[in-house]
């Protein structure tokens, strides 16, 4: 293994210092405290007497906010990088660079992880709408790992080999929104949503690509890559894949056993 990759615990990026949010990293973790205290309990407390929320307009908007905002920031992040910046697909390491395409990539980063908290407003609209069923663990944990690892990399250097997860995973988000965008409509487009059930196939195979994508700098030569970026990388989308299998031989593949049965 390459003596880099042994320098496992990467120093603070100071290219980012000083930056909103950065510098305050247990206001962000009070944030996702408050977020699984808000939807896992407050949320039901509230909400157990009362009706579902008539919330369609606002949900459409925030759907094509977000349908916009990852297609815009995936275009604006990946020519700086993997797409237009020379970044190596194989092994990227930290640049360290400091020149205005290299900031713009920076800046574009730390803009996207409020896009990610932001993110985490669709919960907030499950369960004014009493969509319970919705609000599983592993969505829960999916946006709060999610969000850690975009500050994550925000603090201790993004132009680097773990940006390719960041990239895969908005295009997956600008599919995803747009099929809770048509999906809202109700009868009138379920004929066009024949796809549903392969949106899980796709988040599988996103975390099986990043899983690839982290493992690779293990079998080539790669320099100013920290260990733990790696770690975090194959750490959390080796446990998004367990779980996200879980979820589709349940839903999908049980069902289609009982049925046939």
């Amino acid at each position: 293994m390459n003596s880099d990759l042994l320098s496992f615990y990467p120093p603070r990026d100071p290219r980012t210092r000083g930056w909103l949010l950065l510098e305050s990293t247990p206001y962000l973790y009070s944030l996702l405290v408050a977020y699984v205290l808000t939807v896992k309990i407050f949320l039901p407390t509230w909400m157990r007497h009362r009706k579902p929320f008539e919330l369609l307009p606002y949900i459409r908007a925030y759907n094509i906010f977000m349908i916009v905002a990852n297609a815009w920031y995936f275009v604006q992040m990946s020519k700086r990088s993997y797409l237009g910046g020379g970044f190596n697909f194989v092994c990227q390491g930290i640049t360290h660079k400091v020149d205005s395409e290299t900031m713009r990539l920076l800046d574009l980063h730390h803009q996207y992880l409020f896009i990610r908290i932001i993110d985490l407003l669709d919960t907030i609209f499950f369960g004014l709408r009493k969509k319970w069923e919705h609000i599983s663990v592993l969505h829960v944990a999916h946006h709060c790992i999610v969000v850690f690892l975009v500050n994550y990399g925000a603090q201790y250097g993004v132009d680097c080999q773990p940006l390719g997860a960041v990239l895969i995973n908005q295009v997956i988000h600008v599919i995803m929104y747009s099929y809770y965008f048509l999906a809202s409509f109700g009868s009138r487009f379920q004929k066009y949503l024949w796809w549903k059930r392969y949106l899980t196939q796709l988040q599988l195979a996103q975390f099986m690509t990043i899983i690839i994508h982290s493992v690779a700098p293990l079998l080539f030569p790669c320099e100013n890559l920290p260990g733990m970026h790696i770690a975090l990388g194959i750490s959390s989308c080796s446990f998004f894949l367990i779980m996200f299998l879980q979820f589709y031989f349940q839903k999908y593949l049980s069902s289609r056993g009982a049925k046939t049965r």
